[in-house]
C-alpha cells in the first residue's frame, strides 16, 4: 500500500486521475443529492427544453423559456423572467444510501408564491421532458459499477 501511495504521489497525472475518478464515484454514490430530480421525473410541457442556467452580474440565474412552435420545439427566452439558482434546496424526498430519509439537493430553485418550482435543466431535457443531467448522474451508477466489478474480477 505504501508503494502504491508513493507511486501515485510521484506522478501528477496519476494523482489527478485518481482525484477525478474518486469525485465521479462520490457523485455516483450520492446521486440523489447531486441530481435535482429523479431519473424518471418528467416535465411534460418542457420536452426538448434547452439548458436554462445563466451567469449574470447578480449570480447564477435560471432563465424561463417558452415554446414558440410545438411541432419543431423552438424555444424563446422570456425577457426579464429569471429565478435564482440556489444551492442546498429542498426537493423531492429520497433516502441517502437507501437508509436515511432526506429531501436536500445540491441545487435548484425556490418555490414561487403558488408553491411551484421552475425546473432547472443544467444540460437540457429529452423528448419526454426528463432532465438530462439527472439521467446521466443516475446512469453513471450502472456504468461505473460494471467497470469496478470487471476490474475487481480481473485482479
Amino acid at each position: 500500500m505504501k508503494q502504491l501511495f508513493k507511486y501515485i504521489t510521484g506522478r501528477p497525472v496519476a494523482l489527478a486521475s485518481l482525484i477525478v475518478i474518486a469525485a465521479i464515484y462520490i457523485v455516483m454514490i450520492f446521486a440523489e443529492f447531486f441530481a435535482p430530480y429523479s431519473a424518471t421525473a418528467s416535465f411534460s410541457e418542457d420536452t426538448f427544453h434547452p439548458a436554462n442556467i445563466e451567469l449574470t452580474s447578480k449570480g447564477l440565474k435560471v432563465r424561463e423559456f417558452r415554446v414558440l412552435e410545438s411541432t419543431t420545439w423552438h424555444y424563446a427566452k422570456v425577457k426579464d423572467l429569471r429565478h435564482d439558482l440556489k444551492f442546498f434546496v429542498h426537493g423531492h424526498k429520497y433516502k441517502v444510501l437507501g437508509i436515511i430519509p432526506c429531501d436536500l439537493h445540491l441545487f435548484g430553485t425556490k418555490p414561487d408564491l403558488n408553491g411551484s418550482q421552475y425546473p432547472v435543466f443544467l444540460i437540457g431535457a429529452d423528448n419526454l421532458g426528463r432532465d438530462l443531467f439527472s439521467r446521466i448522474v443516475y446512469g453513471s451508477r450502472i456504468s461505473l459499477t460494471i467497470g469496478f466489478i470487471a476490474s475487481a474480477v480481473s485482479l
